[in-house]
């Protein structure tokens, strides 16, 4: 379940239900689509989220761009934390997108930003009680 290197978190296989919706911003340069959508993540640790981009996602089009995704800003909405009956709610940035070949369906890595202590402190115990089944 725990996955590892030299990372600042440990991550951790899990898919739990997410939904994201981008952060517009008024730039003169680019100009991509609002984006809202429902998938679930690949693995989560305190730092972020890695999510697969697969066709089959609730709210996203066929027809998505990598460069929606690169650099920009979203809302999350994970479910499935027991502890957080609600959800837990947050800003991420997409800070690396993986294309895939035409076996695999591309990831993009989301790192949290500005997540509140409690929220963090929240998911630091679920994270840790994953730990007891190593």
């Amino acid at each position: 379940m725990k996955q590892g290197g030299a990372r600042a978190y440990p991550r951790y296989k899990l898919f739990l239900p997410l939904e994201l919706q981008s952060i517009e911003t008024i730039s003169d340069n680019m100009t991509y689509p609002p984006l809202r959508f429902k998938t679930v993540t690949r693995n989560i640790s305190l730092g972020g989220v890695l999510i697969e981009l697969g066709k089959d996602m609730n709210g996203l089009k066929n027809d998505w761009k990598p460069e929606w995704f690169k650099e920009r800003f979203f809302w999350l909405h994970i479910m499935g934390i027991p502890s957080m009956p609600d959800g837990m709610y947050t800003k991420a940035k997409v800070v690396r997108f993986v294309d895939k070949d035409e076996n695999s369906n591309p990831l993009i890595a989301m790192e949290f930003k500005d997540l509140l202590k409690r929220v963090m402190n929240d998911l630091k115990d679920f994270l840790d009680s994953l730990s007891k089944f190593e």
